[in-house]
């Protein structure tokens, strides 16, 4: 019977020469190599080494050749197998901590926490609410493996993976009277009032700079981080806002807001999962990151925009 040991002691033979360097190699003795290699050629029924060349050393026979092949492939698959299993029980058996803002943490993070689950069930993934000022230096003293961040605001000693593609929009209640009217035209746009995140935020910088572009400068009745309470606010005709449209989705779609389209609204930008470098990453942090890498998590987001 062909057995693992055979194909292993004829893969040894091969990569250290002689049957005596592959004995030492294998804590055993030179004849218990030459046993192994005979039971191998007993159970195919060929020789895997030409006979009476002893000036030459060993010499595979094309049918040895063929078999060192399969060695290798199956071998190798073997191994393959046993680093698989092993890393995803090292994975199974810790704790990712990724830090994000309250938007990431509601939106975002239970769909790519879904995925790595998915893959690895017995992930333990842990989230910290942080100002989104902070994530960087978070990620820096290593209080967490990853944080979310906007492509431009990450800290360029850190790296980062894509993550995906979010766009800012414009939203109004469906009977603003904003959309009466010409919302290009900065007269119309000096008229309403404005409902927005703080100014260290970049849907509010987004804001600004489109409202510079027009030439005009925002009536902002209300200012919070709670993108919940901006959408809300919205709804009740409180004022037109400037948020994520990943979480006005359901809101758009049932009709109590509306996107307004307008030059430089939608605008686009890239959120990442960002990590230090010159850490080493866990096999969890490793499992998830591949995940994201992969990006076929991303077809669970609402808004389905790819990196």
């Amino acid at each position: 019977m062909l057995t693992f040991d055979q194909l292993e002691t004829l893969r040894t033979i091969v990569r250290y020469g002689t049957f005596s360097r592959a004995a030492e190699e294998m804590f055993l003795t030179q004849p218990a190599v030459s046993q192994r290699v005979k039971h191998l050629e007993q159970a195919l029924g060929i020789e895997v080494f030409v006979r009476g060349n002893s000036q030459r050393g060993f010499q595979l026979t094309e049918a040895g050749e063929r078999v060192l092949r399969f060695s290798n492939e199956v071998l190798g698959s073997l191994d393959a197998l046993q680093y698989d299993l092993q890393h995803r029980a090292d994975i199974e058996r810790q704790t990712v901590t990724l830090a994000s803002g309250h938007f990431i943490s509601r939106y975002v993070l239970p769909r790519l926490m879904r995925a790595c689950r998915d893959r690895y069930p017995q992930l333990h993934i842990r989230n910290i609410e942080c100002s989104v000022d902070d994530l960087n230096e978070v990620v820096r003293r290593g209080d967490a493996d990853f944080a979310v961040h906007t492509e431009s605001f990450i800290d360029p000693s850190l790296a980062s993976a894509p993550l995906f593609r979010d766009k800012v929009v414009l939203v109004a209640n469906g009977e603003h009277p904003f959309l009466r009217e010409d919302p290009t035209q900065p007269e119309t746009v000096r008229k309403y009032q404005f409902v927005l995140s703080p100014p260290n935020s970049e849907p509010r910088q987004i804001a600004e700079r489109w409202a510079a572009g027009m030439g005009v400068s925002l009536d902002v009745v209300m200012e919070t981080s709670s993108y919940d309470a901006l959408k809300e606010a919205a709804i009740h005709g409180l004022g037109l806002a400037i948020v994520p449209e990943t979480i006005v989705h359901d809101e758009v779609t049932d009709g109590r807001l509306r996107l307004v389209s307008l030059p430089g609204l939608p605008c686009e930008r890239l959120i990442c999962l960002v990590y230090n470098p010159d850490r080493t990453l866990s096999p969890a942090a490793e499992g998830l990151l591949s995940v994201v890498r992969d990006g076929t998590w991303r077809t669970q987001m609402l808004m389905h925009n790819p990196c």
